[in-house]
């Protein structure tokens, strides 16, 4: 377990220092790992229960400079995680193509990791701008639960196909580094811990009330 954290660590070290995205300017990227689209806003934790099945949607946020072509891998704890249905790939409005149409899945790549290769997009204008759009989904099934506090759902630039160019101004392609943010999955509180503290907060209430009750007496 420890040597797969470690491989993990320098996976993603590499992958978030390698992965530009190209824009006719310097822009400021974040790609984020929604766990929980059931839920307003972005949610990088899930509370899980093995078995459970769930899709994850990989959000771009770009500035005011905006962004004209990204190609974007994603990495998966293979203890945690599982395909269930697979990848799918978006279009997010303010690009034009697709640059390699579909995603590969590949459920074991080694050091205890799962790939999704590539989600990626281009346009051969300006792109979008101060936007925040989904660039695909990844839906999973829990295999297990290790409550390592480990992400489980790395993106970044981790396949050969992840590319950055620029359709419209190859002289003004200027890549940008990106702010990453990673997901994963925590269990569910055991029914055992709420039915614990159910007891404890009643004998607390009672100790309070026997209390009150003697001075009554007493007064």
């Amino acid at each position: 377990m420890l040597e797969n954290v470690c491989k993990l660590t320098t996976l993603i070290v590499l992958g978030c220092s390698f992965l530009y995205i190209s824009a006719e300017a310097r822009a400021g990227i974040v790609v984020d790992v929604d766990m929980d689209t059931s839920m307003a806003g972005i949610q990088r934790v899930r509370q899980a229960s093995v078995g459970d099945v769930f899709p994850v949607d990989l959000i771009v946020t770009t500035d005011a400079a905006g962004v004209s072509s990204l190609s974007i891998s994603v990495l998966h704890d293979n203890n945690e995680l599982a395909f269930n249905s697979g990848s799918s790939e978006a279009l997010p409005l303010g690009f034009m193509v697709n640059i390699v149409p579909g995603v590969t899945d590949a459920p074991n790549i080694g050091a205890g990791l799962g790939m999704s290769s590539a989600f990626d997009a281009a346009t051969t204008g300006a792109g979008p701008f101060s936007k925040t759009f989904s660039i695909g989904t990844i839906d999973f099934r829990v295999a297990g639960l290790d409550n390592d506090n480990a992400p489980d759902v790395i993106p970044g630039f981790f396949s050969t196909v992840d590319l950055a160019f620029d359709n419209a101004m190859p002289a003004n392609n200027l890549a940008t580094s990106a702010v990453i943010n990673t997901g994963r999955v925590s269990a569910i509180p055991e029914p055992t811990s709420f039915i614990l503290m159910l007891v404890v907060g009643t004998g607390c209430c009672a100790i309070v009330g026997i209390k009150k009750l003697s001075r009554r007496k007493q007064d």
